[in-house]
């Protein structure tokens, strides 16, 4: 009862949009984690491992690509809302910049794949170097995905927003994983079936827009406020993928490949768990850039009663996870899988961290011009950086599960203390 009355505290528009949201990152959720038992079952133990590890891969380049419009595209959008000139400005120039910067990185990693894959990878062989390019590819097309994303967003168009990275991050990459058994193929095609929706995307978003009024000085000027925001953003971005990555970039390259596919499948768990808290922030970058400057008590109550839901959901999965993990992991993949149900399961203990940090980034971004989260971000890698040392140094790789939890536990503190402030004052 208490959580159905913190629920009817959140406006009815609001919660719905949460709610669709929510809808489709748990569809999506469910999607990927099934593309993991499918690369186990039907193309193979050790392809597994690689796609595990791509995984992380793309989720610390994709951030560091974006520039940090996946930030600024949706707070300007927020803000010129009613000038539908200057929006579509913001959108073809957001379009323009992440396809150079991606086809500027395609073309480095096609020019020096052997020295890419090896920083990348840890090791030189021909699946890793093909991966390389394939995801290097793929990269360029989630990220324009990720364009048209932010554009949505900016509009807090949850529906279609939702709609589109459905398709980009789950039912395309499904029928891709159906039909082929190649992982580098699978890549391959999810990016061209990527770049067919973008581009249809696009044509519908575009089909309305005078291209007259896309003039030289104001382009420029375009450009400048999105990066001028945006860049600022970048080493947060940067010191978050590495976040996300260094776990299973340590166990590749100081203990083994199949412990880094292992650290990597569980650091996938642990995002797809946090594609809740995900759909909050979706809605609170906009919504809170208003509340802040009229409604700072609706939106201190309102963020409370998100923190409680966030919580309570992450303890929820958290028993689950303990009590059915070793089940599950038997059921979706084999007998042989199930030995690394402990290190999944802790892993997973970062969850109500990751869920409480990720609430509040959102607000924390809106609230100040000055990048607090990139230096919270800093902090908590260079706990994690500490550990991940300490972890090579005596050979035991359970250090590097402990430095993954206390560097979210620093996250969600000081995320906790400048938001507490912030809704205060």
């Amino acid at each position: 009862m208490k959580v159905l009355r913190i629920f009817s505290q959140i406006e009815p528009h609001i919660f719905n949009k949460y709610l669709i949201i929510f809808g489709f990152s748990i569809i999506g959720a469910l999607i990927n984690f099934f593309f993991f038992r499918q690369v186990y079952l039907n193309i193979g133990e050790d392809s597994f491992y690689y796609y595990a590890y791509s995984r992380r891969v793309i989720s610390f380049l994709s951030p560091v690509l974006l520039l940090g419009i996946g930030i600024s595209l949706p707070r300007a959008i927020g803000h010129f809302s009613q000038d539908k000139s200057k929006t579509m400005r913001l959108f073809m120039v957001s379009l323009i910049t992440l396809s150079l910067v991606s086809l500027l990185w395609l073309l480095l990693n096609i020019f020096c794949n052997k020295w890419f894959t090896g920083l990348i990878w840890g090791e030189i062989t021909p699946l890793a170097q093909k991966l390389n390019i394939a995801i290097s590819v793929y990269l360029m097309s989630i990220n324009i995905s990720a364009g048209i994303h932010s554009y949505f967003r900016g509009k807090i168009d949850a529906l279609t927003a939702g709609i589109i990275d459905l398709m980009a991050q789950a039912i395309l990459p499904l029928v891709a994983f159906l039909l082929i058994s190649d992982l580098v193929v699978i890549f391959y095609s999810i990016s061209i079936m990527v770049f067919s929706l973008n581009l249809l995307v696009i044509f519908l978003i575009i089909r309305k827009f005078s291209f007259i009024e896309l003039k030289r000085n104001l382009l420029l000027k375009e450009t400048g406020e999105l990066l001028g925001y945006g860049i600022r953003r970048i080493p947060g971005d940067i010191f978050y993928a590495l976040l996300i990555f260094l776990p299973a970039y340590f166990a590749g390259s100081y203990f083994n490949i199949r412990l880094a596919g292992v650290f990597s499948f569980g650091l996938s768990l642990l995002t797809l768990f946090n594609l809740p808290a995900t759909a909050i922030s979706f809605v609170t970058l906009s919504r809170s850039a208003s509340l802040l400057i009229y409604e700072k008590e609706k939106l201190r109550k309102e963020t409370e009663y998100l923190l409680i839901i966030g919580v309570c959901y992450s303890a929820f999965i958290m028993v689950l996870s303990y009590l059915f993990l070793d089940k599950f992991l038997h059921l979706f993949f084999d007998e042989e899988f199930v030995k690394h149900s402990q290190t999944l399961i802790r892993i997973l203990w970062a969850l109500p961290l990751l869920v409480v940090f990720t609430i509040l980034r959102s607000l924390t971004d809106s609230a100040y011009k000055r990048p607090y989260n990139s230096f919270f971000i800093f902090i908590a890698l260079l706990i994690l950086g500490a550990f991940s040392i300490f972890a090579v140094q005596n050979s035991n790789s359970v250090i590097l599960i402990y430095g993954n939890i206390i560097s979210y536990f620093a996250l969600a503190l000081l995320s906790l203390v400048l938001v507490n402030k912030t809704l205060r004052r």
